[in-house]
C-alpha cells in the first residue's frame, strides 16, 4: 500500500524509514506509519463463500413425517383411551331371563370369542361384551339343566359339577378361592379364576331350571377391580316367569 506524507503529500518509500515511521524527505515531517487491518494484506476480489447445500427440504419433509408420526401416535393413544373407558349400561336378556350392567355395547359375536378358545355346547347362549382398551371380557353364559340332572342332583351338587367344569375344561383354570352365595334368591357361587396367566371373577348360578356362568376379567386386571365386580354383583334374575318356573327346592334339594 503506497504512503504519503499527511503535510505535503509527497510519497514515501523504505528510504524514508525512520524508526516506527517514515520522515518526509521533501518537508521533514515526521509521518507515523499506519495501523495495518485485515484488508491491507488482500486488496484482491475475495471469493464468496460458497452456499451450503441445500438440506432445507429434506428437513422439512422429515419434520412433517415427525409430526405425523406424533399425531398419529396421539390418534391411537386416543383411541385405546375411548375404547377401554367403561360406558354402563343395562342389558336384558329375553333368552336368559336375567339383566347386568355392560361397561360396552352388547355384542353378537361372543359365541365365535368362546368357540376360538374351545368347543361349544348346542344350546349354551352367550351373552356380552368386550372393553378392548383393556382387553376384558365380560360374559354370561346359560343354558337348561337338563331333567335328569336337576331331578337327581341337589343344588350343592349341580353347583360343584360347574366349578368342575370351569377348573377342567380347556383351557384349564386354577380355582384360587370359592365361597357360597346367593343370586336372586337362588343358590351360587363366587370363584376366583386363573386361567393362563390370566385372572378372572365368575358367579355360577342354578335356579330350578337354568345353569348360569357369570364371568369378567382380562390378562391385566386383577378381581379386585371395581368394573369386574360392579358387572358380576349387578347379574340379576328378572324374568317375570321365572319365579314359578324355577320354584325353589327343599332344603338340600
Amino acid at each position: 500500500m503506497a504512503l504519503e506524507c499527511t503535510d505535503c503529500g509527497a510519497g514515501l518509500t523504505r528510504a524514508d524509514r525512520d524508526g516506527d515511521g517514515y520522515r518526509c524527505g521533501r518537508c521533514g515531517a515526521q509521518v507515523r506509519e499506519p495501523r495495518r487491518t485485515p484488508d491491507d494484506y488482500d486488496d484482491g476480489p475475495r471469493r464468496r463463500r460458497p452456499k451450503k447445500s441445500g438440506n432445507g427440504p429434506v428437513l422439512l419433509v422429515l419434520g412433517a413425517i415427525g409430526l405425523l408420526v406424533l399425531f398419529s401416535c396421539a390418534g391411537l393413544v386416543g383411541v385405546v383411551v375411548w375404547s377401554g373407558k367403561p360406558r354402563w349400561e343395562e342389558f336384558r336378556s329375553p333368552a336368559g331371563g336375567y339383566s347386568v350392567d355392560l361397561p360396552a355395547r352388547a355384542r353378537t359375536d361372543m359365541a365365535d370369542l368362546a368357540a376360538a378358545h374351545g368347543p361349544v355346547e348346542p344350546g349354551v347362549v352367550y351373552e356380552g361384551t368386550l372393553l378392548l382398551g383393556r382387553l376384558e371380557e365380560y360374559r354370561v353364559t346359560h343354558g337348561d339343566l337338563d331333567a335328569e340332572v336337576r331331578n337327581t342332583q341337589t343344588d350343592a351338587e349341580i353347583l360343584d359339577g360347574m366349578v368342575k367344569n370351569l377348573r377342567d375344561d380347556p383351557p384349564p383354570a386354577e380355582v384360587v378361592s370359592t365361597k357360597d352365595i346367593t343370586v336372586s334368591g337362588f343358590p351360587a357361587r363366587e370363584l376366583h379364576l386363573r386361567v393362563e396367566q390370566q385372572s378372572a371373577l365368575v358367579r355360577v348360578v342354578v335356579t330350578r331350571t337354568k345353569w348360569y356362568t357369570v364371568i369378567a376379567g382380562g390378562p391385566f386386571t386383577p378381581v379386585t377391580e371395581p368394573r369386574l365386580r360392579r358387572f358380576v354383583e349387578s347379574f340379576k334374575l328378572n324374568d317375570p316367569m321365572a319365579p314359578a318356573a324355577d320354584k325353589r327346592l327343599p332344603p338340600g334339594r
